[in-house]
């Protein structure tokens, strides 16, 4: 029997992933978080889709390979973070492409990640991993400088902290425990500096960059937005683009896409992490208007085992994603104004619903719309994205008001 159907953890709404594979002729079974399938829209390519645990590994993987036993998959194709470890294990087993299990923990483990490139000769900044707050504070005491304290497996920023003195060490470390993945505690010194992320891939040990992201902070310090092309000199563009290629290559990463976080500190660049999949916040849309390269079409074809060509990036249009950030309580109204291609809005929508519940954390995975729009320009393409975020009505009630009225 034709293997005829792609596996998809975690991304399956994901218009340039569904695009790539209906493009081959495959259909598509997904799987991701329950509250994620509960609101994943009717598709034709879609013709399974189902809620599962991502906190068990192996029960994870044992059900993935009953799936294929049932629907037979030419491949695997881990869109979220949860999925890579999972993704690539299943892989394995089933003898499918993609990348191997090795490369994936180098770069899923953030303490893996940061003893390798130090053991490379890539080393550049102050770690450790901490079992105890005690030790945290002794590494603050040591460096003599702020920190930025993370979960080892961690992802989307959640459970991040800054921390510049003792007294920020216990909030910090609660935020860290309770985020959605674990793992332990990393601290790193804290390196000043603006952080962008490069997206590229990587055919035979050689790196093809595509494009850097710059990202854009709210007062709270959180991510609300990116744009395409970066505002820095080509000279710095190429210097980012070859120190990158020689820490994914360190990685492991000689045959996939990669997705990479680098701080521009006035020393010059400076490697934060990188994974073996696609940036997510629209950036794959982001590149490909900006520069031609479909870096979704690149990661269903390596998921396949298909050869990639070599491409250089083109100057295409400038374009801008923005996020409107959740606030604590309950969502009591949502609209948004209609997309207008012609005037650059391409692409919006609402992450919420009439009745969700929010917590409010500062965090990439509580967020309540977004808009992707296109210009001549990036400050034109950002402009024309916080103009129609200001015209989205999304009303979020405080909880215990609303509880009250309701007694009432």
């Amino acid at each position: 029997m034709r293997a005829n159907r792609i596996l998809v953890i975690g991304g399956a709404e994901n218009v340039e992933v569904r695009e790539a594979i209906a493009r081959r002729g495959y259909e598509i079974v997904a799987i991701n978080f329950p509250e994620a399938i509960a609101v994943l829209e009717p598709h034709p390519s879609i013709v399974h889709a189902e809620g599962v645990d991502f906190s068990h590994a192996v029960r994870l993987v044992r059900r993935i390979c009953e799936m294929h036993r049932q629907w037979n998959f030419a491949a695997i194709v881990a869109v979220c973070e949860f999925g890579r470890l999972p993704g690539a294990l299943a892989a394995a087993q089933l003898g499918l492409p993609g990348a191997t299990v090795k490369t994936v923990q180098n770069t899923k483990d953030k303490v893996r990640m940061r003893t390798i490139l130090a053991q490379a000769g890539l080393g550049q900044v102050q770690f450790r991993k901490c079992d105890a707050l005690a030790e945290a504070a002794e590494f603050l005491l040591a460096i003599g400088k702020p920190m930025i304290l993370k979960p080892i497996l961690g992802t989307g920023s959640d459970g991040v902290s800054r921390v510049a003195s003792a007294p920020e060490l216990h909030a910090a470390w609660e935020k860290c425990a309770t985020a959605r993945s674990f793992g332990g505690v990393l601290c790193e010194e804290f390196i000043d500096g603006e952080v962008v992320s490069v997206e590229g891939y990587s055919v035979g040990g050689t790196f093809v960059p595509a494009a850097i992201t710059e990202r854009v902070l709210n007062e709270q310090g959180q991510e609300i937005g990116h744009h395409q092309p970066a505002a820095i000199s080509d000279a710095l563009r190429d210097e980012v683009f070859a120190f990158t290629g020689k820490t994914v290559t360190a990685l492991g990463i000689t045959d996939g896409i990669s997705h990479t976080e680098v701080k521009l500190s006035p020393d010059g660049p400076v490697f934060i992490e990188t994974h073996t999949r696609n940036g997510g916040c629209r950036i794959p849309l982001l590149t490909r208007l900006s520069t031609g390269i479909d870096l979704a079409d690149a990661q269903v074809a390596f998921a396949l085992g298909e050869e990639v060509p070599l491409r250089e990036a083109q100057r295409g249009v400038a374009a801008a994603v923005r996020f409107l950030p959740a606030t604590r309580g309950i969502v009591t109204y949502v609209d948004l104004p209609e997309i207008d291609e012609e005037a650059g809005v391409i692409e919006a929508g609402a992450y919420v619903r009439e009745g969700d519940v929010l917590s409010g954390r500062s965090s990439l995975l509580d967020r309540m719309a977004y808009v992707v729009t296109t210009a001549r320009r990036a400050n034109e393409a950002c402009a024309k994205a916080d103009a129609f975020l200001n015209a989205i009505e999304i009303v979020v009630e405080d909880v215990e008001e609303q509880l009250e009225r309701t007694i009432a």
